[in-house]
């Protein structure tokens, strides 16, 4: 069954505009994300979007309880990614944030499709973070971050933002041709990562 992906709160009010605006690039990506794998969350990146937009924004959290009501978002338990996979994220990759390790978390306890939406630098190579805005672009566009490879290689989680998820996605194809067929069992997702 798929998870769903995890979304970075520093994607929220960027969503939040274009549900309001109910067209484009993102809101086509999140319709088909919402209709296809669904969102995957916990309670620590429920709070986080909390922090993005405020509860006080009718607009935006009504829709967030219509999708935990038609079960687009979807509850996950977190696991431990392990003392050693924690101390390599945070000595090699330079990694403390406590809600980036979060959606790392969530992502790792997923089955399907393991993939996390991202426009943070701290996701892609949190050592560049003081680099030039150009490189830093660069870097989450061709996804050769750090820590965005050591999480695709070693944990089978991709990192990628708008552009790539529209992409890896194949949102422009249609539907997912397994979505009826994952949601029951009998296929698993073609979009997990190869380990």
């Amino acid at each position: 069954m798929c998870d769903g992906i995890v979304i970075d709160a520093h994607m929220v009010p960027a969503i939040r505009d274009a549900l309001a605006l109910g067209s484009g690039s993102l809101y086509d990506l999140i319709c088909w994300v919402i209709e296809n794998c669904g969102i995957a969350r916990t309670p620590q990146i429920e709070a986080h979007w909390k922090t993005k937009c405020s509860d006080r924004d009718q607009f935006f959290w009504s829709w967030y309880s219509q999708q935990v009501l038609d079960r687009s978002i979807h509850d996950i338990t977190p696991k431990n990614l392990g003392s050693s996979v924690n101390r390599k994220i945070r000595n090699d990759y330079g990694l403390s944030d406590p809600f980036v390790l979060g959606c790392i978390k969530c992502a790792h306890s997923t089955s399907e499709p393991r993939y996390i939406l991202a426009e943070d630098i701290y996701f892609h190579d949190p050592k560049a973070k003081d680099f030039p805005t150009t490189v830093q672009i660069k870097i989450k566009e061709s996804r050769n971050g750090c820590l965005c490879r050591y999480l695709e290689d070693q944990l089978g989680i991709q990192v990628g933002a708008r552009a790539d998820c529209k992409s890896h996605f194949s949102i422009d194809q249609g539907p997912c041709p397994n979505k009826n067929k994952i949601r029951i069992g009998q296929n698993q997702c073609p979009k997990l990562p190869n380990p």
